[in-house]
Formats: structure tokens, sequence, C-alpha cells
């Protein structure tokens, strides 16, 4: 298994959908970050309580997303393709890394991970549990 955490932004808002167990979950899809002017496009599906947390984000908003990540390869019109699932664990958005940062202060990015690294470990995050699967 592959934990992965990911940094993006919404593409659009989160949808809530039902399974076949009648149970809703919510799927998203955020771009991250690739270098350049290139983007990834990740899924992010969420259950249970993340899935309330992730719910409310909305399209253009930067998030925080840590959980399994699993790899699909498949054949589409124009050939095979790959895909990139993260089950999250733990959601987040930069807005409480902003919070706990203040403005102004030099290197947010660096303070912002490390700050959302321990509110992971603290578990203050809303529908994360366990520890987080990276170090700032």
């Amino acid at each position: 298994m592959i934990q992965a955490l990911i940094t993006g932004r919404l593409v659009k808002d989160p949808e809530v959908k039902t399974g076949q167990s009648g149970k809703d979950y919510v799927l998203s899809l955020v771009a991250v970050d690739a270098g350049g002017d290139d983007s990834i496009l990740v899924r992010v599906l969420a259950f249970g309580d993340t899935a309330g947390s992730l719910k409310r984000f909305r399209k253009g908003e930067t998030i925080y997303a840590d959980g399994k990540q699993e790899v699909g390869i498949w054949n589409s019109d124009n050939g095979p393709a790959v895909g990139m699932t993260i089950l999250a664990k733990g959601v987040a958005g930069a807005r409480q890394a902003n919070r706990a940062l203040g403005k102004g202060k030099p290197n947010q990015k660096r303070t912002a991970q490390r700050t959302m690294h321990e509110e992971f470990r603290k578990g203050t995050i809303e529908g994360q549990d366990g520890e987080p699967p990276w170090e700032p």
C-alpha cells in the first residue's frame, strides 16, 4: 500500500454520491502542481466523517488530502490512460494552515506544511485519524 499526501486546487465542487451499499461518499478532482505549467489531476474519494469535511470545500480552494494511493490503468479512445486516486482518511483546507500562520510571515509554504503535520499528528483535523504519512 502506498500512503500519499497531496496538496492541490479543487477543479470543481466535490460531488456527493451514493454507493451500491446505499452509503454516501464524496468524490472530488484536484489539480496537483507537477512543476512548471503542468499539473496532475487526482481523484479524491472520501467516506464517513472525512466525506463530511471534504464536501464543504468549493472549486478553486486549495486542499490537503492524505490516504491510500491507487493507480489505475485503462484503455481510452486515445489509447492507454493512467489515473491516480487517493482514498482519503484526512482532508484539510489551506485556510486552516493560513489561520495558524498569520499573515506576512516568511517561508509560509514550509511553515504551513509543518503546521498541517502537527495538526494531523494531534488528530485535530476533522475527519482525520492516525499519523500523518509525511514529515515536514
